[in-house]
């Protein structure tokens, strides 16, 4: 791919929760089990297991569905570390936000690193936990990376991925 890779950290949004439409994904998007819309420009792999905490619900927290004004909790999840790869085709920079929640409030905790694919070296690294209540992870990223989620306590759990 050849693009130098590149992650800097922009923020932690704790006060959307799953209100996404208007405040993320602009240029594309991932919901587990519900929908994949990835930008043109971004080649994207999730690893872990796609699961359904409940399929339709009202509470903040569960993110909108992509079409609909239903709201989903569902997650990716792994017991073991897992990644989600994203290889930024374009040349540019963009804005990605990942949503994790707790659902069913286990206490979680796990930690995200931002890999560089080519060097395998570590560009970020953000420790979550007491995230029960909702969490955006947003980084500027461009080249090839991957995310990984590892987990601390509990599974890992990433339930959307959000772009622009």
């Amino acid at each position: 791919d050849g693009a130098l890779a590149a992650a800097t950290f922009s923020n932690v949004d704790s006060t959307t929760r799953g209100a996404w439409k208007g405040a993320y994904g602009a240029d594309g998007s991932a919901i587990a089990v519900d929908s994949t819309n990835y930008p043109s420009y971004a080649l994207v792999t999730v690893g872990g297991t796609a699961f359904p905490w409940t399929a339709s619900t009202s509470d903040a927290r569960a993110l909108q569905k992509y079409a609909g004004a239903n709201r989903i909790a569902s997650t990716w999840y792994a017991s073991n570390a897992y990644t989600i790869d994203v290889n930024v085709t374009d040349g540019k920079g963009h804005a990605v936000a990942i949503y994790c929640l707790d659902w069913d409030n286990l206490g979680r905790s796990e930690r995200i690193d931002v890999l560089d694919v080519g060097s395998g070296r570590v560009l970020d690294s953000r420790t979550v936990s007491g995230f029960n209540w909702r969490l955006y992870l947003v980084w500027n990223i461009a080249g090839h990376v991957t995310f990984q989620v590892t987990p601390l306590s509990g599974n890992a759990v990433v339930s959307g991925i959000f772009f622009g």
